[in-house]
């Protein structure tokens, strides 16, 4: 998201090779909005198709409508912010790849 307070000087030669070596894109043109509208509406998306990976609120469902901005960042980090809290991990035994089985 542009709202131009970050200051990234290439002129250091520190911050030039960190640059370079992880591939930090040129952050005047990022698209941070089109970034975070992206994963607003997968998740969205994700809840109305279906039950979604974590808990999904009617805010969540709804957040594919609100508007990505510095004004409506607060909106977005509280609907997404327990997103996952209630998200349990499950052991898919075909992780390994089809076949292989381990034997204790």
């Amino acid at each position: 998201m542009r709202n131009d307070t970050f200051d990234f000087n290439l002129s250091d030669g520190v911050t030039r090779r960190v640059s370079e070596e992880w591939r930090v894109p040129n952050l005047t043109t990022f698209d941070g909005a089109g970034v975070l509208k992206s994963i607003t509406r997968c998740v969205s998306r994700s809840c109305i198709a279906a039950t979604g990976v974590g808990t999904c609120t009617e805010n969540l469902k709804q957040l594919s409508t609100v508007a990505i901005n510095v004004a409506n960042m607060s909106v977005v980090v509280d609907t997404l912010g327990h997103y996952c809290d209630s998200l349990n991990s499950l052991i898919n035994t075909d992780m390994a790849g089809p076949g292989v089985s381990i034997t204790v």
